[in-house]
């Protein structure tokens, strides 16, 4: 069901006034989590709408040491729920499916462009050497060989 932008307009306002009530009651300091409806309508309404700048790990707290909770991909978009003091951000993803916690970094506004791939090395044929590289290969050995002593012949003397 499509909706009107008088639909958007009011929820917009909706979610103004979320957003300036909830600081005034203490909700949405320090790393509370918010989630549900505020979440909602940020996403609903592209707000805070971000993609993740490479492959990572979704966290249940702020920290690099905290439980793993989900993996993002390269240019996955997610919504930001809220931001710590210390550099992390609470994310969800626009599937609904993960949420938690990342580094405020690895967001970015614009997908990110694919990194380049490396070229993989070719690993050299085994193939029988041409008739010229093995006539090249004796020149070199015979220039590199010591050249045998001739063999003295012993003579008997009468």
């Amino acid at each position: 069901m499509p909706t009107s932008s008088s639909s958007k307009l009011a929820l917009l306002v909706a979610f103004c006034l979320l957003a300036t009530l909830l600081p005034l009651s203490g909700c949405a300091t320090g790393n509370s989590k918010i989630s549900g409806p505020v979440a909602d309508v940020k996403q609903f309404l592209g707000v805070s709408q971000y993609y993740v700048k490479s492959n990572t790990l979704l966290r249940s707290q702020p920290a690099h040491t905290s439980q793993t909770t989900g993996k993002l991909s390269l240019n996955s978009k997610v919504t930001e729920i809220s931001q710590d003091k210390t550099g992390w951000s609470q994310v969800k993803s626009v599937e609904g499916k993960q949420q938690g916690w990342l580094p405020t970094s690895l967001l970015s506004k614009n997908p990110v462009a694919e990194p380049p791939k490396t070229k993989s090395v070719k690993k050299k044929s085994k193939e029988a050497p041409s008739a010229e590289a093995k006539s090249q290969a004796a020149e070199v050995a015979q220039k590199t060989e010591p050249a045998p002593e001739s063999k003295k012949l012993k003579t008997s003397e009468s």
